[in-house]
């Protein structure tokens, strides 16, 4: 049985592509998600009085909720008559604020430095 030799080219190609691999768990790209963590924090401790709905699964994650029960604000909005909750509204460079939120104002406000904002927001039964 004849052995496969792989030229000193692909060796090379295999070996840098482990190192990027290894690398890649140590190295972080793109903006930062600690606010998100931070965000779900105050929520676990602050908002428990209350419903939490946001657009974000990592929030709700760090919240202590369901992250497959990410809800899109289009969907909340049918609550707002029903029950007093909370929204958290993760916006940033590709996601814009629904112009129905831009009237409100939020109760708390997370940022990193790349503008990425999560925006709680207080509703009350009506």
């Amino acid at each position: 049985m004849a052995t496969q030799r792989y030229s000193r080219l692909s060796t090379l190609v295999i070996v840098w592509c482990l190192v990027a691999y290894v690398a890649s768990g140590f190295i972080i790209f793109g903006p930062r998600k600690d606010y998100l963590k931070t965000a779900g924090s105050y929520a676990m401790m602050q908002l428990a009085d209350r419903p939490v709905y946001a657009n974000d699964s990592f929030f709700l994650f760090y919240a202590g909720k369901n992250p497959e029960r990410q809800t899109s604000w289009a969907s909340v909005q049918m609550l707002a008559p029903k029950q007093a909750f909370y929204y958290a509204y993760d916006k940033n460079r590709n996601r814009e604020l629904p112009k129905t939120l831009q009237d409100k104002t939020p109760i708390q406000r997370f940022a990193n430095r790349r503008g990425d904002t999560l925006l709680i927001y207080a509703f009350e039964h009506q």
